[in-house]
């Protein structure tokens, strides 16, 4: 895996030791640019991060012309404050040469004031997020840049953006690298202790496509334990519930938490042969959420599927 150093780009550049009372370190692929602050720091053993994937890497003005791809592995997430006396535009430079000097292919090259809401709002860097909205309304003040390691092992997205009337910019990265999710978290046991001791049990290791009820083939093992609890509990019926975070239209939602629910139903029925009079799906969208859809962790909590024992 390629390892970027800022340092070894431009002459002036080097790496930053950490400083004092910062939330973590910078990450050893890709360090920051010299005399910013870290304001916020992430890091999970296994979760999803939203990338942009453009059709050319030459600079874009359109994000619209992109697709949004979620990568999955471990994942950390970065924010900074940059120098006030160094521009958006140079420390995007910097980064872009960095990353196709290391070897890296780049798969997104954006400046438009879009992708400062993409990475606010579905590459999930909300927490802390005033560091991305004291920032300038010019459309050519914002960039981002997603890049990819030959062997597909570790993406990395770069946002950087102007500050407002003078005051800090910021950059906020993202990283992941590709590794497989812990397993055994969710198990035929502990579905069965749930359902009798509560009535029912959040399932999160049913992943789908972005926008779509495409079940993602790392949720097998998942859904391979329910299997298993309904073989081994015979006599036991089901619901399964699809849930989703209040984020777009009501009515859009209520209709992916169904599919997503009903996706769920006839892989346990096609693939594991569990009685389809077992199970009955529904989905209820943002109507029964668990957490706050105020931040993005708390709308990843509502994004889920539970079984519930009928």
């Amino acid at each position: 895996m390629q390892r970027i150093l800022l340092s070894f780009l431009i002459g002036f550049l080097a790496v930053v030791p950490l400083q004092a009372k910062e939330p973590g370190k910078d990450h050893p692929l890709i360090s920051r640019f010299p005399g910013s602050k870290m304001t916020y720091y992430e890091q999970k053993e296994f979760d999803q991060l939203q990338v942009l994937h453009c059709p050319t890497s030459k600079l874009l003005h359109d994000i619209k012309k992109c697709q949004i791809e979620p990568i999955v592995g471990k994942v950390t997430r970065i924010k900074y404050r940059t120098p006030k006396k160094r521009s958006a535009f140079e420390i995007y430079m910097n980064y872009l040469e960095a990353l196709q000097n290391g070897g890296y292919t780049i798969t997104a090259n954006l400046q438009t004031k879009g992708v400062r809401s993409f990475v606010k709002d579905k590459a999930r860097f909300d927490s802390g997020y005033p560091d991305l909205m004291d920032l300038s309304e010019r459309e050519s003040d914002h960039f981002y840049i997603g890049a990819v390691n030959n062997d597909k092992t570790a993406h990395i997205m770069v946002y950087v953006g102007e500050g407002y009337e003078g005051r800090q910019g910021g950059v906020a990265i993202g990283v992941v690298e590709k590794r497989a999710m812990q397993r055994g978290l969710v198990t035929a046991k502990a579905i069965a202790n749930k359902l009798q001791a509560q009535g029912h049990i959040p399932i999160y290791g049913i992943y789908f496509d972005f926008d779509k009820a495409i079940i993602k083939p790392e949720s097998e093992p998942t859904l391979k334990e329910i299997a298993k609890f309904l073989q081994e509990n015979p006599k036991t019926k089901v619901y399964i519930v699809g849930h989703t975070d209040n984020q777009g239209k009501f009515a859009y939602n209520m209709k992916l938490s169904q599919k997503r629910a009903d996706a769920v139903r006839d892989r346990l029925i096609s693939r594991y042969h569990i009685d389809p009079t077992r199970i009955r799906s529904y989905g209820v969208g943002p109507l029964c959420p668990v957490a706050t859809n105020q931040t993005e962790i708390g709308r990843a909590k509502n994004r889920r599927v539970e079984l519930v024992k009928q």
